[in-house]
């Protein structure tokens, strides 16, 4: 039977590399994921890429919770590329608390005159 989970709170959760992956994956697949919280997971740029390919995938995320993360510029700007590529469905994306600068703002910005 198909998973209808709608919400995935991970807070305080170590994701690595690998389970950013594995995340993505379920990301690209899953049809009923609406809100996926991910505060204070320690993710770094390379898990926050890998996350980036998940959301290429997915259309039905509505919000996105990685705030108070160590998500530095490569990874603002991977993630902010991948949700120009297809996520039409994400109303909220939460990055306070991270360290993107100004490489990775512009992205955002880039991304929000779509």
């Amino acid at each position: 039977e198909k998973c209808t989970l709608k919400t995935l709170h991970l807070y305080e959760n170590k994701l690595t590399e690998e389970h950013a992956r594995e995340l993505a994956g379920v990301l690209r697949e899953n049809t009923s994921i609406e809100t996926v919280i991910l505060n204070e997971c320690e993710i770094d740029c390379a898990a926050a890429k890998a996350l980036a390919v998940g959301l290429e995938g997915n259309d039905t995320l509505r919000t996105m919770n990685l705030w108070d993360n160590h998500i530095q510029d490569e990874g603002g700007r991977a993630l902010a590329e991948a949700l120009k590529k297809k996520n039409s469905a994400l109303q909220t994306l939460n990055l306070w608390g991270n360290q993107i600068g100004d490489e990775g703002a512009k992205e955002f910005a880039d991304l929000l005159r779509v």
